[in-house]
This record gives C-alpha cells, sequence and structure tokens, in this order.
C-alpha cells in the first residue's frame, strides 16, 4: 500500500481511508454461512416480519445476536456501569450527539440505544441530509460520498427537539483509526443553535468496532459484508459524553476522537481528498 503515501497523515502516519487488509472467508466457509444465515432467516421469520411491521429495536438484537453474535459494550461517562440506566443515560430527543462514522454497524448501534424516534444527519458543507437507518446503510454502504443521492435536505432545525439526533460531522466513511476534518460548516452549527432557541445540548459519542468490518470505502455487497461479519462476529464498543460540550466544531472533533487530538489527521485529508483516493484505489484494484 506504499502506492499511497500522499493519503498518510505525516504527523500520524494514519491513513484514514485505507479499507482493511483481511480477506474475508474462503468458498467452503462463505457456503457454510450462507447455510447458517438462511437457516436462521427461517427460524427468525416470526420476529423478522414482527421487526419490519414494528421497527422495535429489541427485535432487531435479537435478530443481531443469532446472525452475527452481536455484542455491545456500552460506556457512560462517569458513570459506574452498575449505575447505568437506558432511560436516564442512553440517548434521547432534546439532545443532538455528533458521532463518528466508520462501517453501518455504527448506525446499527445507535439505533438500537435510542429512547425515541430518530434521525440521522449528513453535512456536505452548509447543507443537512437527512436520513433513516435503511438510508444511512445505503449510504454507508455505496462508498459515503452522496448524501444527496440518499437522503433530504434538512432544514426544519426546530424540529430537532422531537428526535433522537445523531449527526456525522465528518460527512463520511473513515476506517476507525481517527476523525476525519469535519465536512460542515462551524456557521452551520451557529445556525443550528439559534434556530432551536438554545434548547438542543450537544452531546459526544464514540464509536468502535471490529477493525476488519469498518467500510471507508463501502461494500460492493450487502450479503458478502453479512457474511463477514457472520465470520468475525461483531463487537461494539460505545462511549456516551452525556456533559454539554462547546459548540465549536474544533472542540467536537477531538471528543469524538475519543478525547485523543493527537490522533487527529490533518485537515487536507477531508472527504475532497477521499474521493481522490477512491478513484486511484479503485483503477489500482482494476
Amino acid at each position: 500500500m506504499e502506492k499511497f503515501t500522499d493519503w498518510r497523515d505525516k504527523g500520524t502516519g494514519i491513513a484514514p481511508f485505507l479499507p482493511p487488509t483481511i480477506k474475508g472467508p474462503g468458498i467452503g466457509l462463505q457456503i457454510v454461512y450462507t447455510l447458517y444465515i438462511a437457516l436462521s432467516c427461517i427460524l427468525l421469520s416470526p420476529v423478522i416480519l414482527l421487526y419490519s411491521i414494528s421497527g422495535n429495536s429489541s427485535l432487531l438484537l435479537v435478530i443481531l445476536k443469532v446472525l452475527v453474535g452481536w455484542k455491545a459494550d456500552i460506556v457512560i461517562q462517569d458513570v459506574k456501569r452498575k449505575d447505568i440506566q437506558p432511560a436516564k443515560h442512553y440517548p434521547m430527543k432534546g439532545s443532538i450527539y455528533f458521532c463518528n462514522l466508520s462501517s453501518p454497524l455504527d448506525a446499527i448501534l445507535l439505533s438500537l440505544i435510542a429512547q425515541n424516534d430518530l434521525i440521522f444527519l449528513i453535512p456536505d458543507g452548509s447543507v443537512l441530509y437527512k436520513m433513516n437507518l435503511q438510508q444511512l446503510i445505503n449510504f454507508i454502504m455505496d462508498g459515503s460520498l452522496s448524501p444527496k443521492k440518499f437522503g433530504q435536505e434538512f432544514s426544519q432545525y426546530a424540529q430537532l427537539k422531537n428526535y433522537v439526533t445523531y449527526l456525522f460531522p465528518e460527512g463520511t466513511c473513515s476506517n476507525g483509526k481517527t476523525v476525519l476534518p469535519f465536512n460542515m460548516k462551524q456557521d452551520t452549527l451557529d445556525e443550528l443553535i439559534e434556530v432551536s432557541s438554545s434548547s438542543l445540548k450537544i452531546k459526544t459519542i464514540y464509536l468502535k468496532g471490529n477493525n476488519t468490518l469498518v467500510t471507508p470505502l463501502g461494500s460492493s455487497s450487502k450479503f458478502a459484508y453479512l457474511i463477514k461479519a457472520c465470520w468475525k462476529s461483531v463487537t461494539m464498543k460505545c462511549k456516551i459524553n452525556n456533559d454539554d460540550v462547546k459548540p465549536s466544531l474544533d472542540s467536537i472533533r477531538i471528543t469524538i476522537n475519543d478525547g485523543d487530538k493527537y490522533k487527529l489527521v490533518s485537515k487536507n485529508l477531508n472527504i475532497e481528498s477521499k474521493k481522490k483516493f477512491t478513484q486511484e484505489f479503485k483503477s489500482y484494484r482494476n
């Protein structure tokens, strides 16, 4: 991968757009996992049907545990594990949660822990695009470069008080080794706060999943990704900071990088740089 040194940060050595180098399971295991998924879906068909109708997160959790061995470690900053109460500490309406993004598993985890109706927001400069869970997953699997293709332009900021709002300020996926420069303007954040009459609280969530399942460039096949998730099993970590964060994009970026400012890549490794990398990587693979 020395060919892609132009997209490696000189200070940290991090190449934030490189996909996992590990290959998927061999053909034999692919057949085994295909049969396992098919059998599981048959056995889970009543649960899947109920979930498709109700959208109940508890049903989704059952499906995920059976299919991919789903495990999630939820940490609340400054709260002991034994004292964690989902209704009190998990994401709820009236707050906007800034989150990092590296795979569709992040979106799924966030949907599982939301205590109220939710929306996802992806910025593109001064514009925010609203997505539901399925739209966000499609956006991520497509390479996460065109929010306009999957979402709807959103400017009704006053409505956010009625939702659990997850905002991904990077505007795209990285490979989880850092937080990219934000594809969002400070003016947009200032306007969001002003229109909401300062009633929205700004909080942050740091997400970390399997390094082998990150999708900085998306995935050509959802089913192949599902097989890989079955093969590796899914282990997620979520760290929620419920303290109000200063409404500064620079401060927020450090916080959603788990507070480590020394592992932030330079601002030239932004979404425009990722677009160029994507073209170069695809031509290299072909």
